[in-house]
């Protein structure tokens, strides 16, 4: 099996693949001994780059860079990355596979309404897959009943949509316990199918616009993310790491908390 190209941005070795190559990857190495964790950054996601950020990116098997920004600046502060794999796209793929293969899935995150109505439309869009799932709205150090349920339901695939840094913690606790799954820090996937926000078009996500269709369909929760920390990293993190190829995000936002 050839080895999974990745790229190093800062510190952080980015999947350089596109999306089939990758998912063919994965699947090919996971065995029931190991579960298989994926988690993804962007430019606005360095701005929270700290110690246990960086724990969980060696912690998860794969990053994905889901954002086009952190695309385009790859090449001018380390190894040009090719392939922006947007967690969404990469989620629809998955259990597009999983569906052709009747295999089942798990939703776990939002609120409980949020989660049926994903469950829902999921089982009228694939009626071969099996769909089970909980709400996001539980505690990381006391969520047995929820690791309980996911065991029974023996998922080949759990989308944790939770917001940072809770689901990588989850992720990191549910895979210590349960081994049979491929896990993705999905964020605000299950909004998307959930049909609470809707997807970008194709066209503005293979043109790198996304963040702007997310700001129109969610200005208010958007604007510090994209904003104020998209400028942070262009006009903070950018200099520096311009300055100094050899430079870690960590070491650049350890200056800056100092």
């Amino acid at each position: 099996m050839n080895k999974l190209t990745t790229k190093f941005f800062l510190g952080i070795d980015i999947v350089d693949v596109d999306y089939d190559s990758f998912i063919d990857y994965v699947f090919n190495i996971k065995n029931e001994s190991k579960a298989i964790n994926i988690m993804s950054v962007n430019l606005t996601a360095l701005k929270r780059y700290n110690d246990e950020f960086e724990y969980f990116i060696n912690s998860f098997d794969f990053t994905t860079s889901d954002g086009k920004g952190l695309v385009l600046f790859s090449g001018l502060i380390g190894e040009k990355i090719n392939n922006h794999l947007s967690i969404p796209r990469l989620c629809d793929k998955l259990i597009s596979k999983l569906a052709k293969e009747k295999r089942k899935i798990f939703l776990l995150g939002a609120t409980k309404e949020v989660n049926n109505k994903a469950i829902a439309n999921l089982k009228s869009k694939f009626p071969s897959l099996l769909v089970d799932g909980h709400h996001g709205y539980f505690d990381v150090k006391n969520m047995s009943h929820v690791i309980s349920k996911i065991v029974k339901s023996h998922p080949a695939l759990i989308l944790v949509g939770i917001s940072s840094p809770m689901k990588e913690q989850v992720i990191l606790e549910l895979s210590s316990k349960y081994k049979n799954s491929i896990n993705v820090a999905c964020g605000g996937y299950l909004d998307i199918v959930s049909g609470k926000i809707a997807k970008a078009p194709e066209i503005i996500h293979k043109t790198g616009m996304e963040w702007l269709y997310r700001f129109y369909e969610e200005p208010k929760r958007m604007l510090e993310p994209m904003l104020f920390n998209g400028l942070f990293f262009i006009f903070y993190i950018f200099p520096r790491a311009l300055i100094n190829k050899k430079a870690t995000i960590l070491q650049i936002m350890n200056k800056y908390n100092n």
